[in-house]
């Protein structure tokens, strides 16, 4: 990224981490609405500085699929149509659903789009549809009866 971009979180919670890793030490975790600095982008994590109501000016990496506002990261993740279950890792029931470039093949030329589903409190990723998804997967298997 040439120059300097801002954005802003769009989860409930986003952990800065010390590195570019999922497994970095959090240094901070910023509520939904904070303002950033974003200044390098190393996929898929981006570097941010930004101003945490407690701790003050803090620096770290995010994932960009919780920045809004620059480049890719620019629309919200689909929060899930349904009721999602706890995570298996933390118990947590806070969760957002992304997109991937991963189908679930039917028929010939019928198939569902598969989304990721992140825990917001831990990281952990799974794969799973989503509530239109359902319902085409729904339709499909009444009118193979």
């Amino acid at each position: 990224m040439g120059s300097e971009q801002r954005g802003v979180t769009i989860a409930i919670v986003t952990r800065v981490r010390a590195e570019g890793n999922s497994s970095a030490e959090v240094v901070a975790e910023l509520p939904k609405g904070t303002e950033l600095d974003v200044h390098v982008k190393v996929d898929p994590f981006v570097q941010i500085s930004a101003w945490h109501p407690e701790l003050g000016q803090v620096s770290g990496w995010v994932h960009k699929n919780f920045v809004s506002g620059f480049g890719e990261s620019a629309s919200v993740p689909e929060r899930s149509l349904f009721a999602d279950p706890s995570c298996v890792a933390c118990g947590a029931l806070n969760w957002v659903h992304t997109n991937s470039d991963r189908f679930l093949h039917l028929a010939l030329l019928h198939m569902v789009a598969i989304k990721y589903r992140i825990c917001l409190s831990c990281g952990l990723v799974q794969e799973c549809i989503g509530a239109k998804e359902a319902e085409e997967l729904r339709i499909w298997r009444n009118s193979r009866a």
